[in-house]
């Protein structure tokens, strides 16, 4: 079924774009703009529909690939970057130094996350920024754990709301739904995403000042590939910087 809809679903979405881009009639051009917001609604409304089905079905498998934080970091900035400057919004990514260079994990997974997380932190901010960040909480027997945090200057949640948040087809209110729409399955799918890699999720969040989604998740690291860069910087490098000096002895 996922496939049944989704596919036919982003060909409207791809068609109606070019629709809209073309060269047409002032009337012409407003009714493909309306097809397009459409078909994308649609779309956003379905997906999280699918992928909650997915998750409760329990067909939802981890794999196991290398893959470095930083790529994960710029796909989410390349992705969500325009919408965010479309609304005056500063978009700010911190990542530690400390955090190792490649991870073994579920890569799709983490980047679906972050994609929720940010585009919610869109949705509900108006003016200021946000501010996606990595840091490593502890790294032992060549297990990271780090500390993925979407943050942002948004309308905040009411503390006595905050313990719903992640409930399956819940919003804080009522007047969210109405004003912002959606399912109310992303950060229920987010959860769940994030517990089958046995990770965890918080919420800290004021009214009218903002929210900080909180990810923790534990990563192998890729120590093949960290010793095989150490190696490069210990050896291959100085030879390099070595390499005008000893031109410069073959002269004389």
């Amino acid at each position: 079924m996922s496939h049944e809809i989704r596919t036919p679903l982003n060909a409207l979405v791809g068609f109606s774009e070019q629709l809209a881009n073309s060269r047409l009639e002032q009337q012409q051009t407003t009714m493909a703009n309306a097809l397009l917001r459409s078909s994308k609604h649609l779309l956003s409304v379905i997906n999280p529909v699918l992928d909650y089905s997915k998750l409760i079905a329990g067909k939802a498998d981890l794999e196991q690939v290398a893959f470095t934080i930083d790529e994960v970091l710029e796909d989410v900035k390349l992705l969500y970057e325009k919408q965010v400057t479309d609304k005056g919004l500063k978009f700010v990514f911190e990542r530690d130094a400390t955090v190792p260079n490649r991870v073994v994990g579920d890569v799709v997974k983490l980047r679906q996350v972050l994609y929720n997380l940010v585009s919610n932190a869109i949705k509900f901010t108006q003016k200021g920024s946000i501010i996606v960040s990595a840091k490593l909480i502890s790294n032992v027997s060549g297990k990271a754990t780090i500390e993925f945090a979407v943050s942002d200057t948004g309308i905040g949640i009411a503390q006595d709301k905050l313990g719903s948040v992640f409930e399956e087809f819940t919003q804080a209110d009522n007047s969210i739904t109405r004003k912002y729409g959606g399912t109310g399955l992303g950060l229920n799918i987010a959860k769940r995403l994030i517990e089958l890699q046995g990770g965890t999720i918080e919420v800290l969040s004021t009214p009218d000042v903002g929210s900080s989604f909180v990810v923790t998740i534990g990563y192998a690291v890729d120590t093949a590939t960290e010793k095989v860069a150490d190696t490069i910087k210990k050896t291959v490098l100085p030879c390099l910087r070595a390499k005008p000096l000893l031109f410069a002895m073959m002269r004389i």
